[in-house]
């Protein structure tokens, strides 16, 4: 029916109301309820003739810029009843049931009013409201959709997901979330940034942003395992520079993560694909446990150990060899890469805890290896073209055979130049220095291979060359052509 042309309306027994109502008021009189359609009430003055009069709204749906603000009877409650789309109204002082479809609206619509029944609430929130969570019904199947950035600090207990629109910049650390309600986390299109406490990772069930270059950050101290990790998805950075425990990535999806960031209070590292690492501080430990991870390309910085337990094939490049200590036993545990310049590799003290063997290709360029003695027989070694070096640490009272340069080839300088052979002995087979002038790139000198030998100093008087028939000695610095009595190589000691 339609209800035109009167002023006031009492309404003393419980209605239905349909139709179109075009009155100054509406009445209610105690313990009696007016059920009418949304379309029809509102904007409607609509209080209590006495005392305890109830207005029941229905098909809230219908009618999404709905303004209940002039209902003002004792009880008002308004129903969400099917359909999916978004309510921009005033809600005034009703309590809200959503029995089916998904409702979306926002904090601020929402703020103040309880929530029921059984369907789904998509809530955008784009500040930082006071608002009381713990109003909607556990019943109702709730996202939180932060559709602004912003540090969010409130209690989020109830919220059975979170979504994050396009690009936006979110911090929920400081918010109370029951990650066991809270199933999943979903990013959108664009490069969205997400900080959050580790005891929400621990408690749900999925983390995935989505598309583009994406930064979840994770804080406080709540112990994370490989399954917790293995929740993020979608996230290109991982930032753990304000997380307390170790970061074991290998249940994260292979190549996801691009990059991870470690503070002081994160010290171990496990991943089992190649990442960049950069950490912060402490005393912090890479271990991979996967062959075949190609590190050359990363930038791995503020690590002080590279575990590889017995896996193989692991590459680096020069700068990540010589900047971290190498632990592991596997055979061609790891290669180093040629830039296509010169390469400068220094492991005099980096593989006191490795037992396996490694190479190192020069390729173009003056290249430069730096090893400790006790671990020669380990290094496979082609310097390339160009004037290649191996330099030996840890001489004094050593013997370098040609077992221990058997896999050493296009080097054409060995520095010696750690020991003072003015007062410590060491001795070199000749066959070792010919074998080396066999693939050496410098020009002959009187039809013979040519080597230089690197010398502190001047005095070389404690230097042996076993198998050497002329000359006698090597005292001294000088340009020499020594000979085991069938080859004959020339070297330059200087």
């Amino acid at each position: 029916s339609n209800i035109t042309g009167i002023e006031t309306i009492n309404v003393n027994q419980s209605t239905t109301l349909t139709g179109t109502l075009n009155t100054t008021a509406v009445h209610i009189a105690t313990g009696t309820t007016l059920t009418a359609d949304a379309s029809v009430v509102s904007a409607k003055v609509i209080n209590n003739l006495t005392t305890n009069g109830t207005v029941a709204v229905t098909n809230l749906q219908g009618t999404l810029a709905a303004d209940l603000s002039t209902i003002t009877t004792t009880t008002i409650g308004a129903t969400w009843s099917g359909s999916s789309a978004t309510f921009t109204g005033n809600l005034g002082n009703a309590s809200l049931a959503v029995t089916g479809g998904v409702m979306t609206t926002t904090d601020e619509i929402l703020s103040g009013h309880t929530v029921t029944g059984s369907g789904a609430l998509i809530v955008n929130v784009d500040s930082d409201l006071a608002f009381n969570w713990s109003n909607i019904n556990s019943t109702v199947n709730e996202t939180v959709n932060f559709s602004a950035g912003m540090t969010y600090a409130q209690n989020l207990s109830s919220a059975d997901a979170l979504t994050l629109a396009s690009g936006v910049t979110v911090d929920i650390s400081g918010a109370t979330i029951n990650g066991a309600i809270t199933t999943s986390v979903t990013g959108a299109a664009g490069s969205e940034s997400l900080t959050l406490n580790s005891s929400f990772l621990h408690a749900t069930s999925s983390i995935d942003l989505a598309a583009s270059a994406d930064t979840l950050a994770i804080t406080s101290n709540t112990a994370l395992s490989a399954a917790d990790f293995g929740k993020i998805h979608g996230v290109e950075t991982l930032n753990l520079t304000n997380y307390t425990g170790t970061a074991d990535l290998t249940s994260t999806d292979v190549n996801e993560i691009t990059t991870l960031q470690t503070g002081s209070n994160v010290n171990s590292i496990t991943i089992d694909y190649a990442m960049n690492v950069t950490d912060t501080g402490g005393t912090d430990t890479l271990t991979l446990a996967a062959n075949s991870i190609d590190l050359s390309g990363k930038t791995i910085t503020g690590i002080e150990t590279l575990a590889l337990g017995a896996t193989t094939g692991t590459t680096l490049n020069a700068t990540e060899a010589s900047s971290m200590n190498i632990t592991g036993s596997g055979t061609n545990a790891f290669s180093i890469s040629d830039s296509g310049g010169a390469d400068s590799v220094n492991l005099a003290s980096d593989l006191s805890g490795f037992s396996g063997t490694f190479s190192f290709n020069g390729g173009t360029g003056n290249d430069n290896m730096t090893l400790d003695f006790t671990k020669l027989g380990s290094l496979t070694m082609d310097g390339g073209a160009d004037t290649d070096t191996l330099a030996l640490s840890g001489l004094s009272g050593s013997h370098i055979t040609a077992a221990n340069m058997s896999n050493i080839s296009n080097v054409e300088t060995v520095d010696i130049s750690s020991i003072d052979l003015s007062s410590a002995s060491l001795t070199i087979d000749f066959n070792a220095l010919w074998n080396l002038g066999l693939t050496s790139d410098l020009a002959q000198t009187g039809g013979y291979n040519t080597i230089n030998l690197d010398v502190l100093g001047t005095d070389t008087t404690n230097l042996s060359i076993a198998g050497m028939t002329s000359p006698a000695f090597i005292t001294t610095t000088g340009a020499y052509d020594i000979t085991d009595g069938t080859n004959t190589l020339h070297m330059i000691v200087a």
